[in-house]
């Protein structure tokens, strides 16, 4: 369960970065769906 914990912890990370939008702007769109 401590993988699952980690992958969950990555996909809050990204969410962080999809709101944000700007640490990953430029590669966005490769990894997450920008709005």
């Amino acid at each position: 369960m401590q993988s699952f914990s980690k992958l969950y912890l990555i996909l809050v990370i990204f969410q962080i970065i999809q709101l944000t939008g700007l640490i990953n702007a430029r590669s966005c769109d490769v990894i997450i769906s920008c709005k």
